[in-house]
């Protein structure tokens, strides 16, 4: 809003050349020394649409505006899953017998199917009998087109097997009672079971397309992140209330188990540099969030949950001047749901988070501040000066303003007025805040001789503006879409 008025109340006015001439009906013109400059209609949605920095205006399905900040997105990924098996996973493997099994599930997670993507299984023995010896390798719980791994050797008394392997790639793993059984039968010339020594595995760069089963106490950690909020940018005093302000937590998700958003951190943090916690009975729970069944894998689910007045206290936070939003957030794979579910290869959980002010509320004595460059080099030739501002408001919020003239070393040279200067009242609304009509009034800016005098080598201006609501920022106001302010400005020049 503060730019609004730098824009078209003064800026303009200054740096437009006075041979850009307009026929503005109500203002007074003479072709010798009147130049009207402006004659615009433009809404709040056009002015901030128009802003180099992180703020949206976003229109609600009845037209009210509001005010939207989205921080980051933070992404966690079906790899971390993966890491957790692999690590479960022993790297090198003794096999004690002919048959022998090594457990695959975890106290965080169970597995009851796994695709491998790439990977391999060493293994090596060596046949310490005096005769050769035919050996067969099973492996029943890992089977590629739903045959079981399987290879048979002839080993040569006292002989090393050569370094072999199963290659896993498009290979399915199935573990019977959480673990996977390796067998091994040697058959000697004389036709007698025999063992062997030194009999080893190793898996090797293992990599998954696929996961089935529960994870019990997988946490996939957020980040500490910060959205920074620009409205109190410039602020200087005063205080805007928002009516119905929210806070939303978006998250995508395309793992395909029940889980828990839970709120590690969620603070405000203000003006005055304090940091106010977002409460809610759901910062202590969490809530849950969609996944995709079994029938849906490799959809995305979406879930926004909202903070807002009724389930928090964000209409005291956020009222107390909001200047930047520090936030943290696990998603927990939910204790009590002992479901099975999926991850592939390509799913993720991703989260943003958004704050939103409707342009619902009050103003009173909301001041800004902000230092622009001027030039009055096309008046350089003038005595005097005299602005006249014609305004016709439809929207429910009032400026008053005054400006300080700075020379190039940022001395003071004169005031824009005597004292703060309303120069335009709010429209009037009704009980709900919305617009009823729309508010007139006529301003004159004149700098005679001597005043003109002090600022003609000004090369700054101090712009405070102050803003409020209809009845002084004691009635909730509606700002929408269609509502302008109409602005028409002429400078009446003396030579």
């Amino acid at each position: 809003m503060l730019k609004l008025f730098y824009l078209l109340l003064l800026l303009l006015v200054i740096n437009t050349a006075c041979s850009k001439l307009l026929d503005i009906e109500g203002i007074e013109s003479d072709p010798t020394y009147a130049f009207p400059l402006i004659n615009s209609t433009v809404t709040l949605r056009d002015i901030i649409a128009g802003f180099d920095d992180n703020t949206s205006l976003l229109v609600e399905p009845d037209g009210l505006l509001k005010f939207f900040y989205r921080g980051d997105t933070i992404i966690r990924s079906s790899q971390e899953v993966f890491d957790g098996i692999n690590s479960a996973i022993p790297p090198f493997i003794p096999v004690i017998d002919t048959a022998f099994g090594f457990p695959i599930s975890t106290s965080t997670i169970k597995v009851d199917l796994i695709r491998f993507k790439n990977g391999q299984l060493d293994y090596t023995f060596f046949n310490n009998n005096s005769n050769q010896i035919k050996l067969t390798i099973s492996l029943p719980q890992i089977l590629k087109n739903n045959v079981p791994l399987s290879r048979t050797h002839i080993v040569p008394a006292f002989s090393n097997l050569p370094m072999s392997s199963f290659d896993l790639n498009g290979v399915e793993l199935r573990p019977l009672n959480d673990s996977i059984y390796f067998n091994y039968s040697a058959i000697d010339d004389n036709n007698k079971n025999v063992k062997v020594n030194n009999f080893f595995l190793i898996p090797r760069n293992l990599d998954f397309t696929y996961f089935e089963g529960i994870l019990a106490s997988q946490i996939f950690a957020g980040e500490l992140d910060t959205l920074e909020i620009d409205f109190y940018k410039d602020w200087i005093n005063g205080e805007v209330l928002f009516e119905s302000p929210t806070v939303v937590i978006n998250i995508q998700n395309s793992f395909g188990f029940p889980a828990t958003a839970r709120v590690r951190v969620l603070d405000i943090i203000t003006i005055n540099d304090d940091r106010l916690p977002l409460e809610s009975p759901f910062r202590q729970t969490g809530f849950e969030f969609n996944y995709p069944s079994f029938q849906e894998k490799g959809k995305v689910k979406g879930t926004s949950f909202v903070f807002n007045s009724k389930n928090s206290n964000i209409g005291e936070v956020v009222n107390a001047g909001p200047t930047a939003l520090v936030y943290d957030i696990d998603a927990v794979p939910t204790p009590n749901a002992n479901v099975s579910g999926f991850i592939t290869d390509s799913s993720y959980f991703a989260y943003s988070i958004d704050a939103e002010f409707p342009l619902w509320g009050r103003a009173s004595n909301f001041s800004v501040s902000d230092t622009s460059e001027i030039n009055l080099s096309n008046f350089d030739k003038a005595t005097s000066l005299q602005f006249k501002i014609v305004a016709t408001n439809k929207i429910p919020l009032g400026v008053t303003l005054q400006g300080v003239f700075l020379d190039a070393n940022n001395r003071p040279l004169d005031s824009l007025f005597a004292k703060p200067q309303r120069i335009i009242a709010p429209a009037d609304v009704n009980a709900q805040g919305e617009v009823i009509s729309a508010s007139e009034q006529i301003t004159h800016v004149s700098f005679d001789n001597l005043r003109f005098n002090k600022i003609r080598n000004a090369k700054k201006m101090i712009l405070q503006t102050t803003f409020d609501s209809t009845n002084e920022g004691k009635v909730a106001v509606k700002v929408f879409d269609k509502q302008d302010l109409s602005i028409k400005i002429g400078v009446v020049a003396s030579f």
